[in-house]
């Protein structure tokens, strides 16, 4: 497959411009339509991902605390901590606080490609929806 263009993952937003970013069909083919972290085997990948910062939350101990010191389903343990945001930020502090993360993760080469993915799904997560 040759990416003639850019693609935008329709599910997290990540920049999609190589085929090892592509996602794969259950028949093994490649999927422009959602990257390799969101698709595989044909199927999108339902792990929880922190209303705040978009982080997946695949194990327990990623999971933020309530006040009650139960575990808390929507924010990561970096973002909610004991019933509160660990941080009083922006959103866009949040994207540029998250860069450095997407970056490490392969999901963007730039700071520039990074920064435009998160802001593209972002304002998505529950914490920066509009109301």
């Amino acid at each position: 497959m040759i990416m003639n263009n850019t693609q935008i993952c329709q599910n997290c937003g990540m920049t999609i411009d190589e085929p090892a970013k592509c996602g794969t069909n259950a028949d093994g083919s490649k999927n422009d339509k959602y990257c390799c972290y969101c698709f595989v085997n044909g199927e999108l990948d339902n792990t929880p991902v922190c209303q705040s910062c978009g982080m997946p939350m695949d194990e327990d101990a990623k999971f933020g605390t309530n006040a009650d010191n139960g575990k808390n389903g929507d924010y990561c343990c970096y973002c909610w901590k004991d019933g509160k945001f660990t941080a009083d930020i922006t959103l866009d502090e949040a994207i540029e606080r998250n860069i450095p993360f997407v970056i490490k993760a392969g999901a963007a080469k730039t700071d520039d490609e990074a920064r435009a993915m998160l802001k593209g799904f972002m304002p998505k997560l529950k914490r920066w929806a509009i109301k």
